[in-house]
């Protein structure tokens, strides 16, 4: 009771003469020592002593610092889980770079190789086509050269190409000396003789159309 005097006391000397007078109540609180009220303005205002104010400032600075750090560290810990997940998609995203790019690069070397051997075939389908065109010409020239033998009009080397078959018929039969003759028929060979013949016959014709 002697503290809440000696607390009255103060509180008297502290407010000035123009300030309204307070008005105070002591209150028991349970496990608590007594408290002093204001009462003036009609409503209850604790008058904490300042040892009382220290320990529930205390208190407040403890739950509120206990508060701080909680948050502090959920902070933390969203940072770390936002940091971890960018650097995921970070991971990611250089991954699939790296792999489109290994991509693109084997895309080129395939189109590369393509390209050459495109290149390639068209060499050869020129030089196939140069020599299509240079057998064509022989076949050609072949096909000319039996029409006119065939036709009488070169009957000496109708005569040669007779004579040549006979030749490949001796070496069938193991070099043994073969006439051609012998090996031909009468029909062959009279052939052979009306083509020479109608050939001359040709030829002497024309030289009479020409004189």
């Amino acid at each position: 009771m002697a503290k809440n005097q000696t607390l009255v006391m103060e509180l008297e000397n502290l407010l000035p003469s123009t300030e309204t007078t307070l008005l105070f109540q002591n209150i028991s609180i349970d496990d608590m020592d007594t408290l002093i009220c204001d009462i003036s303005t009609g409503k209850t205002r604790l008058l904490i002593p300042y040892d009382r104010k220290q320990d529930i400032f205390e208190k407040l600075h403890n739950i509120s610092h206990l508060a701080n750090k909680r948050a502090c560290e959920k902070y933390e810990a969203a940072l770390r889980a936002l940091n971890e997940e960018q650097q995921q998609k970070s991971a990611r995203y250089l991954e699939a770079a790296q792999n489109a790019k290994e991509s693109a690069h084997a895309a080129t070397q395939r189109a590369a190789c393509a390209s050459s051997e495109v290149a390639q075939l068209r060499i050869e389908l020129e030089r196939m086509t140069q020599a299509y065109k240079k057998e064509q010409t022989k076949c050609a020239a072949t096909v000319n050269k039996l029409t006119e033998v065939m036709s009488g009009k070169n009957p000496d080397t109708l005569e040669l190409m007779w004579l040549a078959s006979f030749q490949q018929q001796e070496q069938e039969a193991g070099g043994r000396t073969v006439s051609p003759f012998s090996l031909g028929s009468n029909s062959a060979r009279n052939k052979v003789a009306n083509l020479k013949g109608l050939g001359q016959v040709m030829t002497h014709t024309m030289h009479i159309a020409s004189i």
